[in-house]
C-alpha cells in the first residue's frame, strides 16, 4: 500500500502517517509517532500536509486533538482534478507551441491493447470514431482479456461508430447485437484488408493484424479531415448492412 500511495503523489513520511491512521483509526499525535517511529514533530508536519489536502480530518475529544483519515475516495478526486490540470494545460501548450502533428507507435499485442485502453479512456462522452476496413476477428481476439472492459466503457460513454468494410464479421455482429449505437457498411467486394483505419476527432490510428501487430496512432487535425472525407464519401457509397445477415 505504501508504493500505492507513493505513487499517488503522498511524500513517503506522509504516506506512512496515513497509512499508520488506516490501522490506528483515530489517534493523537503522539499515538502516530509510537506506530511510525517518527519523531512528533515530523508526524505533525506531515499531518498539516495531510490536512491541506483533506485526506486527513482533526476531531477534538475533551480538548485534544485527534485525527483521522477522510474519505478515501478524496485520494481519486486528486487524481481526477489533476487529470483535468493536465487537459487543460496540454490544450494550452498545443495552442502556443502550434502543435500540428504527433505520432506514437504501439508494438505487439499488450502494445495493441495499451492502445485501445488510452484511447477509450480519452473518449468523451457522446463521441463517434469512423472506421475504414476491418481487422475481422482478429481485433476480438486481440482484444480478449479487456473486451468486457472496452464493451461497457463504450456503453458508459455513449460512443457511436460507423464502420465501412468489405465484410461483417462476428466482431461486427457483436457490437451490432450489443445495444451500442453501431453502423456498418459494406463495400461490393468480398475481401478481408489485415489493416484499418481509425479516425477520432483529430487522430486518426493505422491499425495492422499482421504478426508482431502495431497500431500507428497520428494526432493531425488536417489529416484526420481529409480522411473523414474520404470515410463520408465512402459511406455514402458502399451498401447498407442487411439486416438479415445479423440474425
Amino acid at each position: 500500500m505504501l508504493k500505492d500511495l507513493e505513487q499517488l503523489g503522498l511524500a513517503t513520511n506522509d504516506a506512512k502517517v496515513y497509512e499508520a491512521l488506516i490501522e490506528l483509526g483515530t489517534a493523537g499525535g503522539g499515538e502516530i509517532s509510537r506506530k511510525t517511529g517518527f519523531h512528533r514533530n515530523i508526524v505533525y508536519e506531515s499531518i498539516d500536509r495531510l490536512l491541506s489536502r483533506r485526506l486527513v480530518t482533526k476531531v477534538y475529544r475533551q480538548k485534544i486533538a485527534l485525527f483521522q483519515i477522510a474519505d478515501p475516495k478524496k485520494l481519486l478526486y486528486e487524481v481526477k482534478q489533476k487529470e483535468q490540470i493536465a487537459e487543460k494545460l496540454i490544450k494550452e501548450i498545443e495552442q502556443k507551441a502550434n502543435v500540428t502533428s504527433t505520432v506514437t507507435v504501439f508494438d505487439g499485442e499488450e502494445g495493441f491493447r495499451t492502445f485501445w485502453r488510452q484511447h477509450i479512456e480519452r473518449m468523451q462522452l457522446g463521441d463517434e470514431y469512423f472506421v475504414l476496413g476491418s481487422l475481422g476477428d482478429l481485433w476480438g481476439k486481440l482484444l480478449e482479456p479487456i473486451l468486457p472492459w472496452v464493451m461497457k466503457q463504450l456503453k458508459k460513454k455513449n460512443i457511436s461508430g460507423k464502420v465501412v468494410a468489405y465484410a461483417i464479421n462476428n466482431k461486427d455482429n457483436i457490437f451490432l447485437k450489443s445495444g451500442l449505437k453501431y453502423e456498418a457498411r459494406l463495400m461490393p467486394r468480398d475481401y478481408q484488408t489485415p489493416a484499418n483505419v481509425l479516425i477520432w476527432g483529430d487522430f486518426i490510428s493505422l491499425q495492422t493484424g499482421v504478426p508482431p501487430y502495431s497500431v500507428i496512432d497520428i494526432y493531425n487535425p488536417a489529416l484526420a479531415k481529409a480522411y473523414k472525407e474520404t470515410f463520408n464519401a465512402l459511406w455514402e457509397s458502399a451498401g447498407k448492412y442487411p439486416e438479415e445477415s445479423s440474425k
